[in-house]
């Protein structure tokens, strides 16, 4: 075992593998960081039907809507 350690390129190669397994560690936490953000973010959004919803709808430009948006507005909101 003291061989393979003192072999040339042993420390360059344990390097290396520490430089792969913080990059992928860093990435992980950025894509779980992301992950997170989005679940919040979502989670944040009114119950569709809710008064705070309607009020979000009336705000945003009708162009803007998408159709089951606007199916939603007409059956929640409207009647």
């Amino acid at each position: 075992m003291v061989k393979a350690l003192n072999a040339p390129g042993a420390p360059f190669e344990n390097r290396r593998l520490l430089r792969n397994w913080i990059g992928a560690m860093r990435k992980l936490l950025k894509i779980s960081a992301i992950l997170t953000t989005i679940i919040l973010l979502v989670s944040c959004a009114p119950e569709v039907g809710s008064e705070a919803w309607c009020e979000d709808m009336k705000e945003k430009p009708k162009g803007d809507w998408t159709g089951s948006e606007a199916i939603d507005f007409a059956k929640h909101c409207v009647l």
